[in-house]
């Protein structure tokens, strides 16, 4: 399947095809952590050449099937640039039968952010959402959580220094929201290069529900205090830090 067949699959799932993909990747965390299945877990292995180009090797297994997802970042372009990573899902059943060639982009994307979604379901509140990011996680976390839980949803704002990549990302949630959740859900932009970034940022993470960092970020993208003052005390957000 190339990534166009598996975005269109996963795009298309409905609520309850999403809870159930939701519901097996819960288990699959529980029976890793808790459950015995680390021990089966091959360590994953990556390969740097002397050009910058790094392979990373990650094999699976369980006692119904074996696979390894294969990614390749390309080596450094003109100035530094960096391309995407391109890769592949191999799936074999548990007598090595081949099964399936997925190409790997669009499933990591979806499976990362419904990771995610994991605690996200068991939250009470989820009324006001904040999205540090407006890449290919913030879009994924978007779409989950409008399918899982649109109607509760008020309002999504997204933090970035990239307004034109917001506007994008907001375009096309927003087209893609009104056939499939029909959320009533309002989006929002807060410049992060603005001088009055940190007073807008503390007033929205000050009554904010679920908090996603979605960024490579290497330094803090907000100081601790915007959340422990709070002017709702008894709502403590979700901070999830996938990304940074």
């Amino acid at each position: 399947l190339t990534n166009d067949a598996i975005h269109s699959l996963l795009i298309n799932l409905t609520k309850n095809e999403a809870i159930n993909f939701r519901a097996t990747i819960e288990q699959a965390l529980e029976d890793f952590s808790v459950g015995g299945e680390r021990q089966y877990q091959p360590e994953p292995s990556g390969i740097l050449r002397p050009n910058g180009q790094k392979t990373l090797f990650r094999p699976f297994t369980s006692e119904t099937s074996v696979g390894a997802k294969l990614v390749v970042e390309p080596p450094p372009g003109p100035g530094g640039r960096k391309e995407p990573l391109h890769g592949i899902l191999i799936l074999m059943d548990g007598q090595g039968n081949p099964t399936g060639v997925l190409a790997a982009e669009e499933v990591t994307g979806y499976r990362t952010s419904m990771n995610v979604m994991v605690p996200f379901s068991w939250r009470k509140h989820v009324n006001k959402i904040v999205i540090f990011g407006a890449g290919v996680q913030a879009l994924w976390h978007t779409r989950l959580m409008l399918t899982l839980r649109g109607s509760e949803i008020d309002t999504i704002t997204y933090v970035s220094p990239r307004r034109d990549q917001v506007k994008a990302l907001i375009e096309r949630v927003s087209k893609e929201n009104k056939p499939r959740s029909g959320s009533d859900c309002s989006f929002h932009f807060i410049d992060s290069t603005a001088v009055d970034f940190h007073e807008h940022i503390e007033a929205r993470l000050g009554e904010t529900d679920c908090v996603f960092c979605t960024t490579p970020s290497t330094t803090p993208l907000f100081p601790a205090s915007y959340l422990t003052k709070r002017t709702n005390d008894d709502r403590q957000p979700l901070v999830s830090a996938i990304g940074s």
